[in-house]
């Protein structure tokens, strides 16, 4: 989670200003207020508890506004984004507090990148433009253009010099296995600084819930039509958690009845094939959301080795026979319930 400093800094670097209201702001009766807007690709939905007589709307579509802002600095959609200028110029001022907020998160992306071993790599630009335009055209790579894509990324990467972020390589960052659930922690930090301290950010498969309430969580059935319910299992949360969701069933396309998808391991540069899908707990949604990423395309084994060795970490892993790997954190949640596989 983002420190409050840290909050005004990143606020400043999107052009709003972090006013900080007291912790304890209203006493009248709670409700939920929620709102939804396309961001990033998708539709993000936020619920937050305000006073009947509290001008929630206004207050989330600044955050929105706010959310906007800082997508716009590190998406490789935006033509004028940071990671498109490090990827275009090679080098980066990091002396402003637009460089500082980019810093934050290439920071956190190249950790995981470390941590899971190169299975969640941030530097892999060429590999999802390649398949991106595959996916547009129902087609798949050549085996050269895999090749050279592939080489791209290995060579890439980036030193963080005095004042400055430096790019070696071609493969620019790629944001898209993490962006999520870094809008999702600051949507979080922006509604704790103006005293709302109660609510939930779902970002398609990226969800951060935020203060006491009992939050219910049910995963998705990667292949509901192979089991009696579509809920695959479900728990309860009463603390600040992220929680992040990668899966085979979303953005596919055929070739020769042959199912392809846009999760593209980083190591070989193909569709990841050991898992279904993978959910990830962790009380940074940021850091969920890359984890989910990595451990998808990891044995199931070795998946849970790396989430048991992450404090406050836990995870559900669907490998590709549709059973169920859960890691000791999940036992220990309030209310866990999962339909089928591994017994905890």
């Amino acid at each position: 989670m983002l420190s409050r400093r840290n909050f005004i800094q990143l606020a400043a670097a999107c052009g709003l200003t972090a006013t900080l209201f007291p912790r304890q702001l209203f006493a009248s009766e709670m409700i939920w207020v929620e709102r939804a807007r396309p961001l990033m690709g998708t539709i993000v939905a936020v619920a937050i508890k305000v006073p009947s007589d509290f001008d929630a709307q206004s207050l989330i579509n600044q955050a929105f506004d706010y959310a906007q802002s800082a997508i716009k600095l590190f998406s490789d959609w935006e033509v004028s984004s940071l990671a498109n200028q490090l990827r275009t110029e090679k080098d980066l001022p990091i002396g402003n507090d637009r460089g500082r907020f980019f810093q934050t998160l290439v920071g956190q992306a190249l950790a995981v990148g470390k941590l899971s071993q190169g299975f969640y790599q941030p530097l892999s630009i060429e590999l999802t433009e390649l398949w991106r335009q595959a996916r547009n055209d129902s087609s798949i790579p050549t085996k050269l253009d895999l090749k050279f894509a592939l080489k791209a990324v290995q060579d890439s990467k980036v030193q963080l010099n005095p004042g400055k972020l430096v790019l070696q390589g071609s493969s620019g960052f790629d944001f898209n296995g993490i962006g999520k659930g870094f809008v999702a922690d600051l949507l979080e930090e922006f509604f704790r600084s103006r005293g709302i301290n109660t609510g939930r950010i779902a970002c398609s498969g990226d969800l951060k819930c935020f203060g006491t309430e009992n939050f219910l969580i049910e995963i998705e059935d990667p292949r509901p039509q192979h089991s009696a319910s579509e809920i695959l299992g479900s728990f309860q949360v009463n603390q600040p958690m992220g929680i992040a969701t990668s899966g085979d069933y979303r953005n596919c396309w055929k070739v020769n009845q042959r199912s392809y998808h846009h999760l593209i391991n980083p190591l070989t540069g193909l569709p990841g094939r050991e898992c279904m899908q993978a959910t990830v707990l962790h009380p940074s949604a940021t850091l969920a959301d890359a984890l989910s990423t990595a451990v998808f395309f990891m044995s199931p084994n070795a998946g849970v080795r790396l989430i048991e060795s992450i404090p406050q970490a836990a995870a559900v892993i669907v490998d590709r026979s549709h059973k169920v790997h859960a890691t000791k954190g999940i036992s220990k949640l309030n209310g866990t319930r999962l339909l089928h596989g591994n017994s905890i």
